[in-house]
Formats: structure tokens, sequence, C-alpha cells
């Protein structure tokens, strides 16, 4: 008899080595201290450095400066635990890129909720695993972790529908919670599904209004809410902090970011390409699917708020076109019937393409993907970059400080924004204020 124990499948096993090759290569990127020396760093990156370090210490009796910008708890709180530690760099990267492996887990825990075959758990792990945009998941930010309990609750959701279990409805519920906590948009899928269940029940369930109302749904709705609330607010509460990041006032209905979007979906056509010609060629055999199936449309309303909401959001960012990507691969999945097969035709063509962007087609900056940016640089592409990469002096410890671990007061960062420069002289105040003993 064949076991079904998830380490007997390959999957767990690929997503595995790619995880730990991920964590040996960023490991070996920090000499001295991350924040000075580890190369793949955005604005939000110092943030949250600054932050974990700064509560760590502050756990220690030490009071650390006011915070510049308060970020959600949830990745916050992972920083805090690395610098609790000797060496917080094995930390963080070993709990991300756990979280990583939980992301690229996807398809194999929906093939087994719904029976897929290999065939398609293989297609769809193709657009998870060799996904270019990955490479961000090298970067300090609290992506990783916020998509992949994203996409854990959305599998909790899946088998709760799949196998009518209220545990893992809760479970969802939960996932969803804690994503929330990490980042906003977590939530998002979890809420959809609920709304639309809740939408879908009034109108098909017989009897009187009592009835017709989603109870549960609602509860589970008000819970969830209650909670993000309370904590964000003990949170905010909590940490003497100058100001917390702009979410919904940066949503505005206009048209402003036409362009950037025009060339952001310009790219993803192109990367796409196999996927989407072999739903074109077999649209005719898959439509009926696509209406009728409740999960289907379901998941396509979820992509469809995501991709309005990052249309109107002020902030142009590939990242918010990245977390909606997920949900669309896994209707490959339920597209995949025998009558179709679908994955079967797509499987080659999209490994092909992908490894093209990841060795040999640059699609530009992470943040910025688009249509224009496609071109031949292999120097410029994800797996090269990672390569070729170097630990960093970047505050010029090693001249002005004597050593790469410390950070003096005559460290000499050079900001590129005047937010850059602030969460750099908070970080120099904190390190000001520490003993000697407790220098990392």
């Amino acid at each position: 008899m064949r076991s079904t124990a998830p380490w007997a499948h390959p999957w767990p096993w690929i997503c595995a080595v790619y995880c730990a090759l991920l964590f040996v290569r960023e490991v070996t990127l920090v000499a001295g201290s991350p924040f000075n020396s580890y190369p793949f760093m955005f604005s939000d990156s110092y943030d949250y450095f600054f932050e974990g370090q700064a509560l760590a210490v502050r756990l220690q009796g030490i009071v650390p400066p006011e915070f510049p910008i308060l970020r959600s708890p949830g990745y916050v709180l992972v920083q805090t635990l690395a610098h609790l530690t000797p060496r917080p760099e094995f930390v963080l990267f070993f709990v991300t890129n756990v979280f990583v492996w939980f992301f690229l887990m996807t398809p194999y825990f929906l093939t087994r909720i719904f029976g897929a075959s290999q065939t398609a758990l293989y297609a769809v792990g193709v657009l998870f695993l060799l996904n270019p945009s990955n490479e961000l998941f090298a970067y300090i930010l609290s992506d990783a972790q916020a998509l992949s309990l994203m996409m854990l609750s959305t599998v909790c959701y899946l088998a709760h529908w799949q196998k009518k279990s209220e545990t893992y409805l809760y479970l969802a519920a939960l996932l969803a919670l804690l994503g929330a906590l990490t980042q906003t948009y977590t939530a998002i899928p979890l809420l959809v599904y609920l709304g639309l269940d809740t939408v879908v029940r009034f109108f098909k369930t017989p009897g009187p209004l009592v009835r017709r109302i989603g109870w549960k749904a609602i509860g589970i709705v008000i819970a969830l809410a209650s909670a993000y609330l309370l904590v964000r607010m003990a949170w905010t509460s909590a940490i003497p902090h100058k100001a917390t990041p702009a979410t919904f006032s940066l949503i505005q209905l206009n048209f402003s970011n036409i362009g950037f979007y025009l060339d952001t979906w310009g790219y993803l056509v192109v990367l796409y390409s196999p996927v989407l010609v072999v739903l074109a060629l077999n649209f005719k055999a898959i439509r009926k699917t696509l209406v009728a199936d409740p999960l289907i449309w379901r998941t396509g309303v979820i992509v469809v708020v995501f991709a309005t909401l990052a249309f109107f959001y002020q902030w142009k960012d590939f990242r918010f076109t990245f977390t909606y990507l997920p949900l669309l691969f896994t209707i490959v999945l339920w597209l995949d019937r025998p009558a179709h097969r679908i994955a079967r035709k797509m499987l080659v063509t999209t490994a092909v393409v992908h490894l093209l962007f990841l060795f040999v087609l640059s699609g530009g900056h992470p943040l910025d993907k688009s249509l224009q940016s496609i071109g031949v640089a292999p120097s410029s592409t994800p797996v090269f970059k990672m390569l070729r990469a170097q630990p960093m002096d970047r505050g010029q410890l090693e001249g002005r400080c004597g050593n790469l671990e410390r950070i003096c007061p005559d460290a000499e960062f050079t900001p590129r924004t005047r937010y850059q420069e602030r969460v750099f002289n908070a970080m120099k105040q904190l390190h000001a204020n520490l003993p000697e003993e407790s220098q990392p």
C-alpha cells in the first residue's frame, strides 16, 4: 500500500531543499551586524531590524528611542525573537524560510484536499516554486510570513469547504488573524469567502429570515475584527512611536496608477503566456467549469477585490500584485479535470519560461516588474543577483567604528530618503545607549 504521509512525497523535499539553499546563502551574506551588512534591504527592512532590536533591548530593561514608524506586530516580534539570540540572522532566516516552505507547499496541500492529479500539482508547483518574484523572499520584509499565513488560512477554509469540518474553519480564522497582524491584506481571502457564503446562504436557504442569515460567518468576522483591533490598540499603546504606516488613507478612487499597472500586467502576460495560451485554446471546454464551480468563481471574486484595491492604492509597488497571484494559481488545480488535462499541456512550457526569467531574462526591479524592463540580462536575473551578492559595510563600520558589529555614533550611513535618515539615526541612538556587554 502506498504511503500517504507528506514525507513520502517528493514535493515537500523539493521545497525543503529550495528553502535550505536560500537559508545557507542568506546567512553567508551577513558579516557582523546584519543591519549594516545584509545586501537585500529596502526602507521597510531597516525599520524591521531597528524595531526588533529595540524591543529586544527593552525586554532587557533598556529604554530604546522612540520608533520613527511602528510596524504591525507579526514580523516585528519575529525580529525581536531573533535579536534575543547571539546571532539574529540565523533565527530570522530560519523562521522566514519555514514560512516560505509552507507557502510553497500550498499546491501539495490543495492536491491532497481535492484529489487533483500529480501533473496538476507539479504544474501549479512550478508557478509557486520558480516564480521570479520569489526573490522578494530574500529581502528583509514581512511578505514571506504574510503570504504564507494567507495561503494557509485559504487552504484551511478550502479544507473546511471540502470536508465540512468546523475545526478547519476556526483554524482558517486564527491564521487570518495572525496574518492580518503581519500585513492587513492577509485576511481578505477569508473575509470574502465568508461574505460570499453569507450572501449565497441568504438567497438559497428556504424558510424564515432567521434561518437564512449566516450567523456563524458573521460571528467569525466580528470575532476576527475585534481581536485584530484589540491587539493593534494594545500594540500601539504600549510602544512609543511617532507614526504608523498609512494604509486605508492611500486608497483613492482615481486612475493615476493606470500606466503602472498596464506595464505590470504586460509583464505578467509574458511570464504566464503558456498558461494563458492553454486556457484560451481550451476555453470552450472549461467555460462551464469556470462559471459553475463555486470555488472557482469565489476565488475569482477575491482576485478581483485584491486587484481593485491594489489599483486604487496610491503606492506603486509590484508586491501588491504578487500577493494575489497564488490565488490565481490555485484555480488551475480545479480546472484540471480528466476532460481538460490543462496541467499536462502547460507544465513544460511554463517551466521553460520561468527558468528563462530566472537565468536569462530580467523583468526589472523586484518592486517594479514591468513589460518595458524585460530584456536579455543574465547578470540582472534573480538567481545571478543572489549568487553575485556580497556582504556590505553600509555604515562604514570597519573604518569608523573599528569593527563590523557595533554601530557607533561615527557610522556613516547614506540614506536615500528622509525617512531612512530617521531610522539610521534611531539605530545609532539605540546602540549608543547600550552598555558595552550588550552590544551585538
